[in-house]
């Protein structure tokens, strides 16, 4: 099956998914589990020690079963924009996800932005609300909205009262501490020099006056 994952940045997405790869770790070989677990993202459970397997685009060639993938940030990769790069091997992955027993999980901002072909196969899409203390960004826990209908992943806020299903998700530490939020940061230090623009302002007082003076 296909699953899409989606919510603004920094609203749980990634951490959904993991919390899904984290649950399902424990079986893994098992005839109870997947034969594999995947992410292009590292996901490491502490409390284990089993991680998932790197993903890389070119294993979608493979012959994988019996599977779970997880695919953040799909955009770079099946980008809406560049769908004349979606070829007939990209296709055919998606396309036999079930007579290979695969689950597939893309993680994006927005649905529109990831490919029409895997928007028109999804089977489910899962938007994520996060809910903080007050004054804080520390999440307290997360609403799972269910969405089956392609006109309500196509929007950028889809309505929660057209969800099939809503539940509720903790925040727990053993997930947020299984994978890296920064993971798809640019690594090194900044390479440019950038100019402040005190160096720019000639007289700040003129341009203080200037911005005052009123019509």
């Amino acid at each position: 099956m296909i699953f899409i994952i989606v919510a603004p940045p920094r609203s749980g997405k990634t951490y959904f998914a993991t919390h899904l790869a984290v649950k399902e770790l424990k079986h893994t070989g098992t005839r109870k589990g997947y034969n594999r677990i995947y992410s292009n993202y590292p996901i490491l459970d502490y409390k284990t020690g089993k991680s998932t397997f790197k993903w890389e685009k070119q294993y979608s060639y493979e012959n994988i079963q019996d599977s779970m993938i997880i695919i953040d940030e799909a955009y770079t990769q099946y980008s809406s924009r560049n769908y004349k790069k979606f070829t007939e091997d990209d296709h055919a992955f998606f396309a036999l996800n079930g007579h290979n027993g695969n689950d597939i999980y893309i993680i994006a901002q927005n649905a529109a932005r990831v490919d029409v072909i895997i928007r028109e196969m999804c089977n489910e899409m899962y938007y994520i609300r996060k809910t903080t203390l007050p004054f804080s960004d520390r999440p307290l826990w997360f609403w799972v909205h269910t969405y089956q209908d392609l006109n309500e992943m196509a929007k950028m806020t889809p309505d929660p009262f057209l969800a099939v299903k809503r539940r509720p998700m903790l925040f727990r530490k053993r997930v947020s501490k299984a994978y890296d939020t920064h993971y798809f940061r640019k690594p090194g230090e900044e390479t440019f020099n950038p100019v402040l623009w005190s160096e720019l302002i000639t007289n700040p007082d003129e341009t203080i006056q200037t911005d005052t003076e009123q019509p």
